[in-house]
C-alpha cells in the first residue's frame, strides 16, 4: 500500500491546471510538504499525534448508518481531538436526527428527501460559532454536501464541508454541482472539504471524469491532503475519500485511521491555524437543514 501513492502535482501533458504557472506556489507548496504523508496509523495511535491548542484538525467517516456506529464514532472523535468530523452515509431520516449527539459537540446534517441510505453531517465543537451556508447545500441525486463557515476573529473565517457523491452517479453533473458551489464561496477564507467522493485518484491518468473533478478542486486551489487508498478490500484498494484545503502550506500532517467503522477508513487532517472565537452569539439553528 505504501507505493500506491497519488500525487497530485506531477506533471501531466494532460493536465493543464497542474501546469498552470499562475497557481501560487507559495500559498500551496504541496509537492515539498512533507507532512502530508498520509500514514496509516491505528486508533490509539491518534492520541500520541493529537493537535495542541495551536491547531485545527478536520476528519471525514463514511459511516454507514451512524446510528448504529454513534458510540464507535464518539470514542474516534474524543481519541483524535478533531475539532469538526464530516460524515457521510449517515442513513438519517428527518425523525432520527434527533437522536444523534456527540457531548461537546453540535450537529447539523442534510438527508436525504427520498430513498434509503446518503446523508451528509458534520460536527462541530460547541466552542465555535458557526453558520450553514444554504446556497451550498444540496441532497440531489448526484451530490450530497453541506457546508458551515466557522467565524474567528484573529484569522480567516473557516469553511468546512461534507460532501458525498453516490456511486454510479452521473459524475458530469456532479463537477458542475462543485464547481457552482465553489465558486460561490467568498474569497479569503480557509476552506476544508471533505468527503466519499467515489472517484479513485489512484487511477486518475485512466478517467477522464476523475481528472476532471480534481481539475475543479484545483482551479480554486484546492488540494487533497490523503494520497493512499483509504477503502481496500480482497480485490481492490481504492482511494475515494478527502480532504481538499487551500491550506495546504499550513498542514501538520495527515492521516489514514486503521478502524472498523465501516468499509471505509476515517482519514485524518492537522492545519496551523490558531483560532479566536468570535464575540457574536451563536446562531440558533436546528440540526436538520
Amino acid at each position: 500500500l505504501d507505493n500506491m501513492i497519488f500525487n497530485p502535482l506531477q506533471l501531466n501533458e494532460n493536465r493543464f491546471l497542474v501546469n498552470n504557472p499562475d497557481l501560487d506556489p507559495d500559498e500551496n507548496y504541496y509537492s515539498h510538504n512533507d507532512a502530508l504523508t498520509s500514514q496509516y496509523v491505528c486508533d490509539y495511535e491518534i492520541v500520541c499525534s493529537a493537535s495542541d491548542s495551536n491547531d485545527f484538525s478536520v476528519a471525514h467517516v463514511n459511516c454507514r448508518s451512524i446510528a448504529n456506529k454513534l458510540q464507535v464514532i464518539e470514542d474516534f472523535t474524543f481519541k483524535s481531538h478533531v475539532d469538526v468530523l464530516a460524515v457521510t452515509e449517515t442513513w438519517l431520516t428527518s425523525d432520527s436526527v434527533s437522536t444523534i449527539c456527540i457531548p461537546g459537540f453540535r450537529f447539523v446534517c442534510k438527508c436525504r428527501d427520498t430513498g434509503l441510505g446518503g446523508g451528509v453531517g458534520l460536527f462541530i465543537k460547541n466552542q465555535y460559532d458557526f453558520t450553514v451556508l444554504p446556497f451550498c447545500t444540496t441532497n440531489g441525486d448526484n451530490t450530497e454536501a453541506i457546508l458551515v463557515e466557522i467565524f474567528c476573529t484573529n484569522n480567516k473565517n473557516i469553511i468546512v464541508g461534507s460532501v458525498y457523491r453516490p456511486p454510479g452517479s452521473n459524475p458530469e453533473i456532479f463537477n458542475a454541482t462543485l464547481s457552482s458551489m465553489l465558486g460561490s464561496l467568498k474569497h479569503g477564507k480557509h476552506v476544508f472539504i471533505a468527503g466519499d467522493f467515489n472517484l479513485d485518484l489512484l487511477k486518475i491518468d485512466m478517467h477522464l471524469a476523475t481528472q476532471k473533478v480534481l481539475d475543479t478542486f484545483l482551479s480554486y486551489q484546492l488540494f487533497p491532503t490523503i494520497r493512499k487508498p483509504t477503502r481496500i478490500t480482497e480485490y481492490s484498494a481504492t482511494l475515494i475519500d478527502n480532504i481538499y484545503t487551500n491550506c495546504v502550506s499550513q498542514c501538520r500532517n495527515s492521516v489514514i485511521v486503521c478502524t472498523d467503522i465501516s468499509d471505509h477508513m476515517p482519514v485524518l487532517v492537522t492545519c496551523k491555524i490558531q483560532i479566536k472565537q468570535a464575540d457574536s452569539q451563536r446562531d440558533k439553528l436546528t440540526n436538520l437543514i
